[in-house]
């Protein structure tokens, strides 16, 4: 039972906790984006899991051929596979941007100190 071994006393344990995950947000548009959300895949539970790590304005601006990095913990993935999914839109000038749009990576098994990069391209 993987639900069973991943909680005790209702709480998540941090040993199932996939660490030190170095991720990079690649922007390869020829346009500045901003990115909205990061996700990854908690297969296990058949949803999305929102990590917030772009400060109190909530998003992160990359200009064209530019990225963006950090480490995180992922929760509840260690040893699963998973995906990472990033929401973003394009820069249309002024103060107005585009529409939503996402780039997901493939299919993974995630190992502490994996580094992953989610390639911008749409």
């Amino acid at each position: 039972m993987v639900l069973a071994s991943a909680l005790k006393g209702g709480k998540l344990l941090a040993s199932d906790n996939c660490k030190d995950v170095f991720i990079t947000i690649s922007n390869q548009t020829p346009d500045e984006v901003k990115v909205k959300k990061f996700e990854y895949g908690d297969f296990d539970k058949e949803n999305w899991k929102t990590e917030n790590m772009f400060g109190i304005d909530g998003f992160q601006k990359l200009m064209a051929r530019q990225h963006y990095s950090w480490t995180r913990d992922l929760e509840a993935v260690k040893d699963d596979k998973t995906e990472l999914r990033v929401t973003y839109v394009h820069h249309i000038g002024g103060s107005k941007w585009g529409s939503d749009l996402t780039e997901t990576t493939g299919e993974f098994t995630c190992k502490e100190g994996l580094n992953k990069t989610v390639t911008l391209t749409k």
